[in-house]
């Protein structure tokens, strides 16, 4: 996608469908009228967790309109709402994975060793009281053959069975 800059107004961005409406549908999208110009897109920086990116007034090297971006601190609240959204997204992953492997607890499981699963279920569930949390956490090492990141029954068994839950 196209973004354009006004250099009268310093209005940023200002979009192709814009330009259109304005000055028709026959707008050169490499060349619009003026007092618009084209803005080459640059890759956004890298921001640490307390704080975000936000798009800067383009500036002109060399004859080329380039984007440029700041990075600001997170507000308080803004700080928060992220925290608290990162913290939802690692309980959830943490209780997929431990729906997923409930079924290695129960009686007649055919799992080897419950024991292995039983203390992996267990810090799964500490995971929110680890110091970092929910920013710098460490997911505990899952039992051979079963794979967190793809939550599924068949590859601990490895047979293509799903045994019955009910």
């Amino acid at each position: 996608m196209s973004f354009y800059y006004d250099t009268t107004t310093g209005r940023y961005p200002v979009y192709l469908g814009e330009l259109q409406n304005t000055f028709g549908n026959d707008v050169n999208p490499n060349s619009p009228p003026a007092p618009f110009v084209k803005v080459e897109e640059v890759a956004p920086p890298s921001a640490s967790f307390n704080q975000k990116v936000l798009p800067g007034t383009p500036v002109n090297e060399n004859g080329t309109w380039k984007q440029t971006w700041q990075i600001v601190d997170l507000t308080p609240e803004e700080l928060n709402a992220k925290t608290q959204s990162v913290a939802m997204r690692v309980r959830n992953k943490r209780n997929v994975i431990l729906l997923d492997t409930d079924w290695t607890q129960s009686g007649d499981s055919p799992v080897a060793d419950k024991e292995v699963w039983k203390t992996y279920r267990q810090e799964l569930r500490d995971i929110s009281s680890q110091q970092g949390f929910p920013i710098n956490i460490t997911w505990p090492t899952a039992p051979a053959g079963y794979d967190p990141e793809n939550p599924s029954i068949l590859t601990i068994l490895g047979n293509g069975r799903r045994p019955s839950r009910f």
